[in-house]
């Protein structure tokens, strides 16, 4: 009789062998340049992306390990994606019976160089599947040239579905996917950089549904939009459809404050239009302009405010309509040779440094301008109020508007303060003059309007006439 020790030991022993036997069949089957091909022409059926693998092996352990994966440029210009492993966690069975199911799909360090195509927009390297070869001919024989070709039997017909039927390919199921590490570059049509997202993190429970959306949740360390303004630690969930991308719940950092807000795009529509909303508080202001290149104002304050726009990516310039308030806290204004110069000719040191008390912009986007509804700067006995248009080239086109307090007015020259007219139902006057120049070059009639007749008189008048209506001023 069998000992119930000995049966257990030959039933556990023959299991192992067993599984041996088949994680050496399935990881032989996998590796096959057959198996990687039929692999890579389903994932081309299923993406419609020329997926490229150099090798695959199985284990226990890790599971399928994926090296070598790249997806070629369009134009074959390098790569499209590259990455050097791609790791899922799979049952090992269905292997043979032509099935692959994921359990857990783990992409790590993906580097994706996305460029605009020569009409402006961000098109997927798609490449359709071969389709089935029709059967061959013989030379001088038409395809119904006998009766069995024109009314095939019934055993044919069989036959021929039999031999469909045995060679399936391969279905593919996978119930999480993520990505850890990876970045995603964006440039137009000539090469400059759009967009910068670096040490991404995708987690997405269901990336293949059957009818739905792929949804999950995007967490970015850092991006720069034309490595102008840079963002840290966004988290947003996300929805990707045909194509479509839509971001419904951004957080991140600018500048050493929050962003909170929206973003959409349809990169399969022509110019590839894209409509956003933000709201941002507490971000630094001189950060802000130091880390955008730096900017001819020294401005110290905490930005908050709200932005929304919609227009094509392609051209984003030329289409882009939107509009915003920016409101500045605590702000300082100084050494900005514009306001210093004329402070000191007007004998107003408080130009030289405003202190502001209040601070607010309203503008709109459009017609390659930004309008500027109200600019409002008010310190503790200056308030000064511009409106008008700037091109995007930084242009200026804008009137302005300078109002004292009677502390100030007492200080001015009899001959400057007449030129001055009083505002209605207030104890202040003012001035009004124009801006124009550029946004580094500014120019203004200001000085003419308040010296007035004595603006020709004096080397000072004629040295600021030379710095700023000349043209050579900052």
């Amino acid at each position: 009789m069998w000992k119930p020790a000995k049966l257990a030991l030959i039933i556990t022993s023959s299991l192992l062998v067993l599984a041996l036997l088949l994680l050496f069949g399935a990881n032989l089957y996998i590796q096959s340049s057959l198996s990687q091909g039929k692999l890579e022409a389903q994932l081309l059926r299923a993406t419609h992306l020329p997926v490229k693998i150099t090798s695959t092996t199985v284990s226990p352990w890790d599971g399928l390990t994926i090296r070598g994966i790249a997806i070629p440029q369009q134009n074959g210009a390098g790569n499209f994606l590259q990455a050097e492993e791609l790791k899922a966690s799979l049952k090992l069975w269905p292997i043979l019976h032509h099935q692959l199911i994921i359990k857990d799909l783990v992409f790590s360090h993906p580097q994706v160089e996305w460029k605009q195509t020569e009409k402006g927009r961000w098109v997927l390297p798609v490449q359709k599947a071969s389709p089935t070869p029709a059967p061959s001919v013989a030379p001088g024989e038409s395809p119904s040239a006998s009766p069995a070709a024109a009314s095939p039997s019934p055993m044919i017909v069989q036959a021929g579905k039999e031999k469909k039927a045995e060679r399936p390919h391969f279905s593919v199921q996978i119930k999480h996917f993520s990505v850890d590490e990876g970045y995603f570059h964006f440039y137009d049509k000539d090469g400059m950089p759009q967009a910068f997202f670096d040490q991404v993190s995708v987690d997405s429970p269901n990336p293949l549904p059957v009818d739905g959306p792929t949804k999950g949740t995007v967490h970015i360390g850092s991006a720069s939009i034309q490595q102008r303004v840079f963002f840290q630690g966004i988290e947003t969930p996300f929805r990707y459809r045909d194509g479509r991308v839509n971001l419904d719940a951004m957080q991140a950092g600018l500048a050493g404050g929050t962003l909170n807000g929206k973003f959409h795009i349809d990169p399969t529509t022509p110019d590839s239009p894209f409509n956003t909303k933000v709201v941002f508080d507490g971000v630094d202001v001189h950060r802000l302009i130091a880390e955008a290149g730096g900017a001819p104002v020294e401005c110290q304050g905490k930005l908050g405010g709200w932005f929304q726009a919609a227009g094509s990516s392609a051209q984003a310039k030329d289409t882009i309509q939107g509009g915003g308030q920016l409101i500045l806290s605590g702000g300082q204004m100084k050494n900005y040779t514009f306001l210093q110069t004329l402070g000191q000719a007007l004998g107003i040191d408080e130009l030289s440094v405003m202190n502001l008390t209040q601070a607010q912009a309203d503008f709109r986007l459009g017609a390659k301008r930004v309008w500027v509804d109200s600019l409002f700067l008010q310190s503790q006995n200056l308030r000064l109020l511009v409106w008008g248009k700037a091109k995007y080239n930084g242009s200026l086109d804008l009137q302005a508007q300078l109002a004292l307090n009677p502390k100030v007015q007492h200080q001015l020259p009899g001959f400057i303060l007449k030129n001055f007219q009083p505002v209605p139902n207030t104890d202040l006057v003012a001035i009004d003059f124009t801006i124009t120049g550029s946004y580094r070059a500014p120019r203004t009639d200001l000085l003419k309007k308040a010296l007035g007749s004595q603006f020709e008189k004096g080397q000072k008048a004629l040295d600021i006439l030379r710095g700023f209506l000349g043209g050579k001023g900052n």
